[in-house]
């Protein structure tokens, strides 16, 4: 007997991905926008999800014009008005691979050359703690 129904959907690492329903409420006039155009509103829903997951778009003005760097995740698009005083504005920071401080304000931040010459990050204060 063949199976039925729709083959399960596979990730990148070949595992079958469990789906869950989720009820999404929006304005009547965009449904009836993305119904003429016939878009898949469910495939739009969960691309759109896994670039927010992904870092690929931001998180607060959802554009794509973001950039991962040593200390996180910065925005440049319009949410760079709301900049620090270095003058990009952050959404998500990493963290120092010692102490588990957010780079948030820790400035500079050290390379450094750890465990099986991998380059981890690592604050100021734990480079002056390791360099004693």
């Amino acid at each position: 007997m063949r199976p039925v129904g729709r083959p399960p959907q596979k990730d990148k690492n070949g595992e079958t991905i469990t789906r869950s329903t989720v009820n999404v409420t929006i304005p009547s006039k965009l449904a009836e926008f993305l119904k003429e155009k016939g878009e898949n509103r469910s495939k739009l829903f969960t691309m759109a999800a896994t670039q927010l997951y992904e870092g690929e778009i931001c998180s607060k003005c959802y554009t794509k014009d973001v950039k991962n760097t040593a200390i996180g995740m910065r925005c440049d698009g319009p949410c760079s008005r709301y900049s620090d005083r270095s003058g990009a504005f952050f959404y998500k920071y990493n963290r120092c691979v010692d102490c588990n401080k957010e780079f948030r304000g820790v400035l500079p931040i050290v390379l450094y050359s750890g465990v099986n010459e991998e380059e981890s990050l690592i604050c100021e204060d734990c480079h002056n703690v390791n360099s004693k």
